[in-house]
């Protein structure tokens, strides 16, 4: 009876073992999705942001130049500096434009990584729960055969 007993600890020692290696398995690699859905958001966050810092300075650079320009060459000439009033205007809102579409673009890469990783942690949570349901059924099924020994062997030993 008692090695009986033992053997259905050490059993269930086992499988409890293996559950747990499983869970520690997949906690892991919900993590590190997580991390690399991280890195990447912020790397393209990154990027977005020195491309409009670039373009930025390249319209600004424009703008100084065609104003020096202008000043230098065309002080009395009104029609000309309302010009470059204009092209200064159309180069700002061309930027504020770019820049709109930059960060629209990064917002919607966000949120298909955010997408993707909540549909990669659901995949992995699935298979986990799927895995320890198997887990739990073999050691019940393990268990049936010993438990009913085990009652059948009790009975024997009343009927003495």
């Amino acid at each position: 009876m008692q090695t009986l007993l033992h053997e259905l600890v050490c059993r269930m020692q086992t499988l409890l073992h293996e559950l747990c290696a499983d869970a520690n398995f997949a906690a892991r690699t919900c993590v590190q999705n997580a991390n690399f859905a991280a890195r990447t958001c912020v790397q393209n966050a990154n990027f977005a942001a020195r491309t409009c810092v670039q373009n930025a300075n390249f319209a600004a650079r424009t703008c100084v130049q065609n104003a020096n320009f202008a000043a230098r060459t065309c002080v009395q000439n009104a029609n000309l500096l309302h010009e470059l009033v204009c092209r200064m205007q159309t180069l700002l809102h061309e930027l504020v434009c770019r820049m709109q579409t930059l960060l629209h673009e990064l917002v919607c890469r966000m949120q298909t990584l955010l997408h993707e990783l909540v549909c990669r942690m659901q995949t992995l949570l699935h298979e986990l729960v799927c895995r320890m349901q198997t887990l739990l059924h073999e050691l019940v099924c393990r268990m049936q055969p010993l438990l009913h020994e085990m009652v059948l062997k009790s009975l024997n030993v009343l009927k003495c």
